[in-house]
């Protein structure tokens, strides 16, 4: 019955920011596309030094022809750089659509110049801790072109430990309409592998075909590695 509203849909609804207005002055921009703004409410940033977290709501509108917004409670671990989705409620034109309170359900690793960075980046700057990278901007070294995408490797992060060989580095895409995104991959330069499993598990392990785009970035992460 369309009257009935349940009692967990309720439970979440009471729990928005007080004073929930999506024209409020509160809300500060994270990242602007042609998809979706996304900001990041400055009255509910709250930080926890015990364990390096971060906890606050974004919101993500859609282009107006679609009427959506999207709203989430985000908590961040600032040494992991890891976000966990808290909470997740769906409006169109302002009416409530669907919510769902499942923490612990979706977890975003950061990556440099990602939404999620931005978004993370913004709520640190409301209550004055440095960005969860280290750096707001990065710096990036092309590495190769074709005609649809250009690839690049983030200079500026990466972890690598000699003894193992295993280095973490970050490559970003950018399409020839200008949107791009970041992928992580783990490289071994002892065993000459290449994945974008974090755990280095073997069901997502690249080839590194002579002159192709997977060799290309190993020997990118190997030049940034003897750095």
């Amino acid at each position: 019955m369309k009257q009935i509203i349940s009692a967990s849909l309720l439970l979440i609804t009471l729990m928005l920011p007080s004073n929930f207005s999506f024209a409020s002055a509160r809300w500060v921009n994270a990242e602007s596309t042609p998809d979706c703004n996304t900001y990041v409410d400055s009255q509910t940033v709250s930080y926890n030094k015990d364990d390096n977290n971060i906890t606050y709501w974004i919101k993500r509108t859609s282009p107006p022809a679609y009427g959506y917004t999207f709203m989430e409670q985000h908590s961040c671990n600032l040494t992991e750089k890891k976000i966990d989705i808290l909470k997740s409620i769906t409006y169109k034109q302002e009416i409530l659509q669907r919510s769902t309170n499942t923490p612990h359900s979706y977890v975003i690793r950061i990556t440099p110049d990602s939404p999620a960075e931005h978004e993370v980046n913004t709520a640190c700057s409301t209550i004055g801790l440095a960005p969860v990278l280290g750096v707001s901007t990065h710096r990036w070294k092309w590495i190769h072109s074709t005609d649809k995408t250009s690839y690049s490797i983030c200079v500026d992060q990466k972890e690598y430990n000699p003894a193992t060989g295993r280095a973490l580095i970050y490559i970003k895409k950018t399409y020839l309409n200008g949107r791009h995104w970041t992928q992580a991959y783990v490289c071994n330069l002892k065993e000459n592998t290449l994945t974008t499993s974090l755990d280095e598990s073997n069901n997502d392990q690249k080839f590194i075909v002579p002159d192709s785009i997977e060799e290309r970035i190993f020997n990118a992460a190997v030049i940034l590695c003897k750095q």
